[in-house]
């Protein structure tokens, strides 16, 4: 049990890939785990008071933005019933992992460049599994039985989904999917230039499943996001020779399985409207796929809603069909107010980031992608609410922030220890 305690982060991201436990419910194995790890180290004492000054603001003003939130479900009367349950769930479970990594934040042991390099290839382990289930669902009709535990609803949702050629895996939209692979991209970068890897075949593969993972999703997130900001962190972070060698080596297999790939995915043709529809008419309407830029996307529908734009509707989705973006989710709920908070949450991690040592280049050129990651998604998506790639982005800002205010010695020294 205490080596569970130990490594509660790791024991966090396997869970975050395990199904649904009452998907009439939406109760998952990360819900009960990360909730059991709060509960237990809150009873011992590790988490309260947060040691660490500097992380008041975000705990403050994310605490902030639940309470404008219930304030607006008090003033418009929303009753308390099990349909409200989910939207009060996606801030509190957001809520407690801020606090929970914020507890152990002064651990020697948490959010060290060692430790962080371990748990994203786990990461990419985990998404290069999950990247064998998507070819099961491309080539056979194996899948439906492990997928059957991870959709939540009706089933023919995500078969629609399928037969326009977008596969997830366990994930339950593509965007989600194309966050993750996103993830996995540029930290997988990450990892390539902060540690020697011993074994290039395993990497390799790694990076090849996610490559392939990501491309199945057929998600902006991905092609817009995840592997435009790769390819500009890959070529800011490695040196000529360095690029053009492992562009050589790697280009030739991945044009071979992409082709085979390619022959039997019916996602291809929309894979090809996507970027051709983008490349003929740059524009938000094509790039944020009608949310933004003209008269029927979501963004121009909220404002149509009769709605307070002080604090919101509250916890719940009323008249919108969806939400389909956090920025709308977070006005829907609070109004501007909570809006102006979470931009607020924004512009200090990137405070945080621009002002990382200089002797931190190669995490300053990573957080800088993540962070752009974060605030394009979420035009389309959760990113902080609602999925569960959150938990290994928040784990990642947790990062960011330790390399922050650490002793820098100690820094050097666990870099030198990973090399």
């Amino acid at each position: 049990m205490r080596s569970v305690f130990r490594n509660f982060d790791v024991v966090i991201i396997i869970s975050t890939f395990f199904p649904y436990l009452l998907p009439s419910f939406g109760l998952r194995m990360e819900h009960i785990c990360i909730y059991l790890i709060f509960g237990i180290l809150l009873f011992k004492g590790e988490l309260f008071p947060v040691r660490e000054k500097s992380l008041l603001p975000i705990l403050f003003l994310f605490s902030s933005i639940m309470v404008i939130v219930g304030i607006s479900s008090f003033i418009n009367n929303v009753k308390l019933n099990i349909e409200i349950l989910p939207y009060v769930e996606n801030y509190v479970e957001t809520l407690v992992l801020l606090i929970l990594f914020a507890g152990l934040f002064n651990k020697r042991n948490y959010f060290t460049p060692h430790r962080i390099i371990k748990l994203n290839t786990l990461f990419h382990v985990l998404l290069a599994l999950n990247t064998l289930i998507i070819l099961l669902e491309i080539f056979t009709p194996y899948s439906d039985t492990i997928l059957s535990y991870y959709v939540r609803h009706d089933i023919s949702d995500r078969m629609a989904t399928s037969s326009m050629g977008r596969y997830m895996g366990i994930f339950d939209q593509p965007l989600v999917s194309g966050l993750a692979y996103s993830l996995g991209l540029l930290t997988w970068i990450y990892n390539w230039k902060r540690k020697n890897i011993k074994n290039f075949w395993f990497e390799g593969l790694l990076l090849l499943l996610i490559i392939i993972g990501g491309l199945a999703s057929v998600s902006k997130v991905f092609f817009l996001g995840g592997i435009i900001l790769s390819v500009i962190t890959f070529l800011v972070l490695g040196n000529l020779r360095s690029n053009l060698l492992f562009i050589t080596i790697g280009i030739f297999p991945l044009f071979l399985i992409t082709r085979l790939f390619i022959l039997n995915w019916e996602g291809s043709h929309y894979l090809s409207e996507l970027v051709f529809g983008i490349t003929d008419e740059f524009s938000l309407d094509k790039i944020t796929s009608g949310r933004i830029g003209n008269n029927s996307g979501i963004y121009t529908e909220v404002l149509k809603q009769d709605i307070s734009i002080l604090v919101g509707k509250g916890f719940t989705q009323g008249k919108l069909p969806y939400f389909d973006s956090e920025y709308v989710q977070v006005f829907y709920q609070g109004g501007g107010l909570a809006l102006l908070l979470y931009f607020i949450i924004i512009i200090i991690n990137f405070t945080k980031c621009i002002y990382l040592d200089r002797r931190l280049f190669v995490e300053k050129v990573l957080f800088i992608a993540l962070l752009s990651l974060g605030v394009f998604s979420a035009l389309g998506g959760p990113v902080l609410l609602m999925n569960r790639v959150r938990v290994f982005f928040i784990l990642q800002l947790f990062f960011m922030y330790k390399l922050g205010n650490a002793v820098f010695h100690g820094i050097e020294r666990a870099q030198t220890n990973i090399r």
